[in-house]
């Protein structure tokens, strides 16, 4: 589960191993294997600096510093999200986050989204487990246009939960879809869009 290139804390794709700063890497493949997919608490628990902060959904403490505002795709923001279109999730430690404008001096959280395919891929996916938790998920990517410069990719998941003490219950649906656009001289023209609905009632 180890990656050795990272895009945040530079902006450009550089090799971990060539930057003076740290960089943690919770890859698509953790994220899949551990079957992290409601928030962050799951996936960030084996990186080292990272901490929860008691049951607030996505706050959390870098290096000992709060951090409450995660980035997406490099961009703040503050709202939920879920790991159905989520590519990999990398967390620079230390003050060389401020490149992003608004951080926490211990560091930020960045969430890379899944990015459409020059090929179609179509996968359908079904887990159920304890506790009535059901998920279902659906990925499709591909091109739009004969060329392949035109692509899309749809992710969409709905998942139901109950919990160990009555009457506590958790709902959450999300879609996301993005549309890409790739010129000739490599650059790339890419719109994004999200909705996310959660529901989570206790005693």
């Amino acid at each position: 589960y180890t990656s050795t290139m990272t895009s945040s804390g530079t902006r450009v794709r550089a090799d971990i191993r060539e930057l003076p700063f740290s960089v943690g890497i919770v890859t698509a493949d953790f994220i899949k294997d551990f079957v992290a997919f409601s928030d962050y608490k799951d996936s960030l628990a084996y990186t080292s600096g990272v901490a929860t902060r008691g049951n607030y959904n996505q706050a959390y403490y870098v290096r000992g510093l709060q951090n409450d505002g995660q980035l997406r795709n490099g961009f703040f923001r503050a709202g939920m999200f879920d790991a159905v279109n989520v590519d990999r999730i990398e967390v620079i430690k230390g003050p060389n986050a401020s490149i992003y404008g608004r951080s926490s001096p211990g560091g930020a959280i960045n969430v890379v989204t899944k990015m459409p395919t020059p090929y179609w891929d179509t996968q359908l996916t079904a887990r159920a487990s304890s506790q009535d938790m059901t998920r279902f998920e659906l990925n499709l990517s591909g091109p739009l246009t004969q060329n392949k410069r035109l692509l899309f990719r749809l992710d969409a998941a709905k998942q139901n939960e109950d919990f160990y003490y009555d009457r506590e219950l958790y709902q959450q649906e999300s879609v996301s879809g993005v549309l890409q656009y790739r010129f000739e001289s490599g650059g790339r023209l890419t719109l994004e869009g999200d909705w996310l609905d959660k529901l989570q009632e206790g005693p």
